[in-house]
C-alpha cells in the first residue's frame, strides 16, 4: 500500500511537470504575438532555412496546436454554466466574422490573405482568453511566471543596449519612430548619423510597445515574486532604467501612473470603488477624441509640459472619421487603419475605424470583465496586475495598444486560471 501510494504521488508530480512544461511552452509562443515587429526582427538572426519557423502565421499555428494539446491531456478544465459558456464563448466567432465584414467593405485596398490572417489572429487570441477566462488549468504558476519574466528580462537588456550603445540591432524600416532627435522622431537611419538617440525598443517595434510590456513587467514582480528576494529588486532595477531608455513620454507617464494607482490599491475604500472609477476611466479613454472640451484642456495641458507632440495625436480625427461612408461602415468597420496614411493614436477609435463599433464595443466590455476578475480576492494578490489593467485605457487614450492589451489580457487570465488556487 505504501509502494502503491508513492507511486501515485510519482506519477502525479510527473504530469504535474508535463502539464507546466506544456504551459510554459505556450506562454512562450503567445509572448511573441505582443508585436508583430518580434517575428521579423528575430527572422534576421536565424538561418534562412529555418526563417519560416518565426514567421507570426508559423507562430500563430503553434499557440494553436499547443492549445489544443493542452485541452487534450486535461490541462485545461472548462467549467461549464450554459448560458455562461455560450455567451463566453460565441465572443472568438462574432469578433473573427466582424473583422471579415470589415475587410470586405473595406474603403481601401486589401487583400484576401490579409482578410485570412487578421481573422485567425483575432479568432485565436479571442478563443484563448475566453477559454481561460471559463477554465482552470493545472500547471505551477510559479514556473510560467519565471518565464514571462526572463523574457522581460531579455527585453529590458537588450533595449538597454540599443539605447546606451546607440545599437539597432534589426533593420529599423518597419519600426515606429525609434530614433528620437530634438523633440522630433524617425525611424530614418540617417538621424542616427546626425546625433540621435536610440529609443529601445527589444524586438518589439517602438519604445511605447516595450515600455508597456515592461510595466506589465513590473505588475508580475510585485504580484508573484518574493516579497523580500533580493533579486526581485534588481529586476525591478533593471526594468525601470530600460523603460527610462525608451524615451517615451507616454510610458513615463503610465508608469508614474501606474504607481500611484498600486499606492491606491493599499486603500479598501479604493477597491471598492475601483470597478466604477475604471468604467469611468475606460469610457473617457474611448470617448476622448469627441470630448472635445477635455481633449482642448488635455492638450493645452501636454503644451505647458512641453509635449506639443501630445495634440498632434488627435489632428487627424476628422479627417480620418470622414473617410467612414455611412451609418452600416460605422458599425461594421472600413478597415481603415494608420497604414491608410493618417496617423489613429487612440485605441478605441483604432478598433472602431477598422472593424467597426459593434467590434470596438464587445472589446471594452471584455476588458471591463477581465478587469473585474482581477480585483476579486482570489486574484488580488498585491495588486500589481490590477494596477496595471487600471491605468491601460490612460495609456490607450492617446496611443494604438489594441493587440497589446489583447495579449497582456490573455496572459492574466491565463495565470488566473491556475487550479491550485481554486
Amino acid at each position: 500500500m505504501v509502494q502503491q501510494h508513492d507511486l501515485d504521488i510519482q506519477n502525479h508530480v510527473k504530469r504535474n511537470g508535463i502539464h507546466t512544461l506544456m504551459c510554459c511552452i505556450f506562454i512562450f509562443l503567445v509572448l511573441l504575438l505582443i508585436s508583430s515587429a518580434t517575428s521579423n526582427n528575430i527572422s534576421q538572426l536565424v538561418n534562412s532555412h529555418v526563417r519560416f519557423l518565426v514567421q507570426t502565421e508559423a507562430i500563430q499555428v503553434m499557440v494553436g496546436v499547443v492549445f489544443i494539446l493542452l485541452i487534450l491531456t486535461r490541462t485545461i478544465q472548462i467549467h461549464i454554466t450554459q448560458l455562461r459558456f455560450v455567451l463566453w464563448m460565441s465572443i472568438p466567432i462574432w469578433m473573427m466574422l466582424l473583422t471579415m465584414i470589415a475587410f470586405n467593405q473595406s474603403t481601401t485596398e486589401s487583400s484576401p490573405m490579409a482578410m485570412i490572417q487578421a481573422s485567425v489572429h483575432i479568432f485565436l487570441l479571442y478563443m484563448l482568453l475566453c477559454t481561460f477566462y471559463l477554465a482552470s488549468v493545472k500547471f505551477n504558476v510559479n514556473a510560467v511566471v519565471k518565464i514571462i519574466l526572463g523574457f522581460g528580462m531579455i527585453e529590458a537588456l537588450l533595449g538597454m543596449f540599443q539605447h546606451f550603445g546607440r545599437i539597432t540591432i534589426f533593420n529599423t524600416e518597419n519600426l515606429n519612430a525609434i530614433f528620437f532627435l530634438n523633440g522630433l522622431s524617425s525611424s530614418d537611419s540617417t538621424y542616427l548619423q546626425m546625433g540621435a538617440s536610440v529609443r529601445a525598443f527589444g524586438t518589439f517595434d517602438s519604445g511605447l510597445t516595450l515600455g508597456t510590456f515592461l510595466i506589465f513587467i513590473l505588475a508580475l514582480l510585485i504580484d508573484y515574486a518574493h516579497t523580500h528576494s533580493r533579486l526581485k529588486y534588481v529586476f525591478i532595477f533593471v526594468v525601470i532604467v530600460a523603460i527610462y531608455s525608451t524615451q517615451t513620454r507616454n510610458v513615463y507617464i503610465g508608469l508614474i501612473l501606474f504607481i500611484l494607482t498600486l499606492l491606491l490599491q493599499k486603500s479598501t475604500y479604493f477597491r471598492y470603488i475601483s470597478r466604477g472609477a475604471y468604467l469611468i476611466i475606460l469610457c473617457v479613454s474611448a470617448l476622448l477624441p469627441w470630448l472635445s472640451g477635455l481633449l482642448g484642456w488635455l492638450m493645452q495641458f501636454a503644451t505647458n509640459l512641453n509635449i506639443p507632440t501630445f495634440g498632434a495625436r488627435f489632428n487627424f480625427i476628422d479627417q480620418a472619421l470622414a473617410q467612414v461612408p455611412d451609418v452600416w461602415h460605422f458599425l461594421f468597420g472600413s478597415n481603415i487603419t494608420s497604414r491608410s496614411g493618417i496617423p489613429i493614436d487612440n485605441s478605441f477609435l483604432s478598433l472602431m475605424l477598422q472593424y467597426g463599433l459593434i467590434s470596438a464595443a464587445i472589446s471594452l466590455l471584455v476588458q471591463i470583465s477581465v478587469f473585474g476578475k482581477s480585483i476579486i480576492p482570489r486574484n488580488f494578490r498585491r495588486g500589481g496586475i490590477a494596477s496595471f489593467l487600471f491605468i491601460a485605457p490612460i495609456i490607450s487614450a492617446s496611443n494604438n495598444i489594441v493587440n497589446e492589451i489583447l495579449v497582456f489580457m490573455v496572459i492574466i487570465v491565463f495565470l488566473q486560471s491556475d487550479s491550485a488556487q481554486d
